[in-house]
């Protein structure tokens, strides 16, 4: 093959891993989140990545009201609201607190339906919808929260789900990723205001606990747990205009548990449990080649956190020590030249 052809080739290959152009047909805004525990991320429009920065990872002065882990966060206005999650007895909370991050005002501004955990949740036009979760039993309600009372069932996804993230792309939120209670669930779903659910892909290596963004209109799915029990390598992505679902990379090495926020038009995957153990490892991932190199380090090892951005800088809310203990501590996360 000549230069100029390899050179075509080349574009083309890469094209097709931006685009997540493959596989079949059918998690942050929040964290997202996406996010080990469920967390969900609001898709951010995909243009050309701001020059290299460097990333400046802090521990704020701010924390939130009590320890939790395994929780849901979605920007509100200035805001985050922390939703459910389990606390330092290990028992799931029903409680909703806006969180300002800058200020670290905090108060309660509703419940969920029951106490919950490893839930997803994402914002719509009707407002903010949460999904599934872990109690007792695993639940597939959706509701939706109501300020100031207690969410509002307004619809079941098809097999009940945990560990599950949720993302916002233009105005429809996806489920992606979970547990059903004996195994990793695959499929896609979409919906606009959580009564309709419509399955539009499987992810090609169902997962639980993956860190999901969405970049324009694409949502990757990175890492997470697989049904053996294994932690996944998969770097996965789906395209919400074709419908496509493909894996486009790999890590270098398994995780889950992690979470991932958007910053200057980059993905970034924060902690999680790397190799069987809670890591303070941050990636950067490189949608264009499926790759992620190092970007720095959290301030303390965690996992099973929630991470969002607000105003051009990124939070990871909460989460789980080494020793597996919940903590309140928020990390802030801002480029910096």
């Amino acid at each position: 093959m000549n230069v100029r052809l390899q050179a075509a080739a080349a574009l083309v290959v890469a094209a097709l891993l931006a685009g997540s152009s493959a596989g079949c047909g059918g998690s942050g805004g929040s964290g997202s989140g996406s996010s080990g525990g469920g967390g969900s991320t609001a898709a951010v429009r995909q243009g050309a990545p701001s020059p290299p920065q460097r990333l400046e990872v802090k521990t704020s002065p701010h924390h939130l009201p009590a320890p939790v882990s395994g929780e849901a966060v979605v920007p509100q206005g200035k805001d985050l609201l922390v939703t459910g999650g389990l606390d330092e007895s290990d028992v799931s909370v029903a409680a909703v607190t806006k969180f300002d991050p800058v200020t670290g005002a905090a108060g309660p501004v509703g419940e969920l339906s029951e106490p919950l955990h490893d839930i997803a949740a994402a914002a719509v036009p009707s407002g903010v919808l949460v999904f599934g979760g872990g109690a007792a039993t695993t639940t597939a309600e959706v509701q939706r929260l109501v300020p100031g009372g207690v969410g509002e069932a307004v619809g079941r996804l098809p097999v009940p789900r945990s560990d599950l993230s949720a993302v916002t792309v233009d105005g429809s939120a996806y489920v992606l990723a979970g547990y059903d209670g004996e195994q990793a669930v695959g499929a896609i779903l979409k919906t606009s205001d959580g009564s309709k659910l419509e399955t539009v892909a499987s992810l090609p290596v169902p997962v639980r606990y993956a860190a999901v963004a969405a970049l324009g209109p694409s949502i990757y799915a990175i890492g997470g747990e697989e049904s053996s029990g294994a932690d996944s390598t998969a770097i996965q992505a789906f395209d919400t205009r074709t419908g496509r679902a493909a894996v486009v990379g790999h890590l270098a090495a398994p995780l889950a548990h992690a979470s991932a926020v958007v910053l200057g038009g980059r993905i970034y995957i924060l902690g999680g449990r790397l190799n069987g153990s809670t890591t303070g490892q941050i990636l950067r991932l490189d949608p264009t080649k499926g790759t992620t190199k190092a970007a720095g380090r959290l301030p303390e090892p965690i996992q099973n956190a929630a991470a969002a951005a607000v105003g051009g800088t990124g939070y990871l809310v909460g989460g789980l020590t080494p020793a597996e203990m919940p903590v309140a501590s928020v990390v802030t996360l801002r480029l910096v030249r």
